[in-house]
């Protein structure tokens, strides 16, 4: 569902507004097992997993992402991150990196 905390870039204010007739209110998720993404990748970075991408642009876009995606078997993840002030732009580099990687090997099996 699309409902925004505050205007979008053109004035839209959605509220309990269904994103995509054709999946109405249905969740949708990713194909990959977090749960086993985060036990690889906590080690060494503070990650937890989330059911709740937000509600504004965020919600959106994972959403579209999925529904898009789901039928051709391609895989999708949102992934909120800090800002760099919080964490810097290196440290975010190499967790995505690691990210990837482990979806990499997640994907090969």
């Amino acid at each position: 569902m699309a409902d925004f905390r505050c205007p979008d870039q053109d004035g839209n204010l959605c509220k309990d507004q269904v994103i995509s007739p054709a999946c109405g209110s249905k969740t949708l998720d990713t194909r990959l097992d977090l749960d086993l993404l985060v036990e690889a990748l906590q080690p060494s970075h503070p990650v937890r997993v989330s059911d709740d991408p937000g509600r504004y642009i965020c919600n959106y876009v994972y959403f579209c992402g999925l529904e898009k995606c789901q039928a051709s078997g391609v895989t999708v993840l949102f992934i909120h991150l800090p800002t760099f002030e919080t964490l810097p732009q290196s440290a975010q580099r190499l967790f995505l990196l690691e990210t990837l990687r482990q979806i990499h090997l997640q994907l090969a099996t």
